[in-house]
């Protein structure tokens, strides 16, 4: 998992919004960022991402950052993301869901 101190304060800003609480408290939410923090490698964005997310310019940096990574895939929920020709270069942008069910296909090949 890949982050930045930019991907990090919108993850804390998205999960301590009061519409979240009834998916549980606050505090489940921190502990969710600090999970984040300690497991994923850091990654910075220098200067400003190159324009490449359909109507959402806010998006770019996400894709830069798997760029500058070299991360494998890009998850994303977001419609302005998965499904978009992002150009040249760019991860594949996969669903949550599809993410999940192409890691429990790769286990269940790998076991005896």
């Amino acid at each position: 998992m890949v982050v930045s101190r930019h991907l990090l304060a919108e993850l804390t800003d998205v999960l301590s919004r009061q519409r979240l609480r009834r998916y549980g408290p606050i505090e489940h939410a921190e502990a969710h960022v600090r999970r984040a923090m300690r497991a994923g490698v850091y990654v910075e964005i220098e200067g400003e991402p190159e324009r490449v997310v359909p109507d959402d310019p806010k998006d770019d940096y996400l894709v830069a950052l798997a760029r500058a990574s070299g991360a494998d895939y890009l998850v994303s929920g977001d419609p302005h993301l998965v499904g978009s020709s992002l150009g040249e270069g760019t991860v594949p942008v996969l669903t949550p869901r599809q993410f999940s069910e192409m890691l429990e296909s790769s286990e269940r090949e790998e076991s005896p």
